[in-house]
């Protein structure tokens, strides 16, 4: 994952695409403080672009649809990306 990425997020309060803009390395979350916590991993700025407001997410709830090299990854929940989110070019 990294800046340029167009990405999804997995709360279901976020539709849409967002790109990552940005990292917080100070801020990462690596730590599980209950018995079945998850780890949140890296904190990343993603930009909304319908509101032009940047917003931030953890790697946890992200999925890369289109990186900058071409190439579909997933990160969201440990499932793989699905060919039917990525938007037409």
């Amino acid at each position: 994952m990294k800046v340029g990425d167009l990405i999804t997020v997995a709360p279901h309060g976020m539709p849409g695409q967002y790109l990552i803009v940005g990292e917080d390395p100070e801020r990462e979350n690596n730590k599980a403080e209950y018995p079945h916590a998850s780890e949140l991993g890296r904190l990343f700025f993603i930009y909304e672009g319908s509101t032009g407001k940047i917003k931030e997410m953890y790697e946890r709830w992200i999925e890369v649809i289109d990186e900058q090299n071409g190439e579909e990854r997933s990160h969201a929940c440990g499932q793989p990306a699905d060919s039917t989110n990525v938007s037409p070019q």
